[in-house]
């Protein structure tokens, strides 16, 4: 890293100089702080993206069967319900 002169020992010039230099350079930093913060943004939306659609995926995949009955728990259900009748 460069060493920063003493400022008291420039001139009026040398300073102006000085200054124009270091706001062109805060000037780049703050376009590419600007290019990052968007496409953090664009990164964001598509991870909420793909987040909704892994959601709607394992609803279609893994939601019919968990939440349906298949043929032995319709038999055991239907068994319950003669069950029930015979207590009452």
């Amino acid at each position: 890293m460069e060493q920063s002169p003493d400022l008291s020992q420039l001139s009026v010039d040398q300073l102006r100089t000085m200054v124009a230099q270091q706001q062109q350079v805060i000037a780049g930093q703050n376009q590419i702080i600007a290019q990052r913060d968007a496409a953090i943004q664009r990164y964001q939306i598509r991870e909420e993206q793909l987040s909704h659609e892994i959601a709607l995926l394992r609803r279609h995949r893994y939601g019919q069967r968990s939440e349906g009955l298949d043929k032995h728990q319709l038999s055991l259900l239907q068994g319950n319900r003669s069950f029930q009748g015979v207590l009452a």
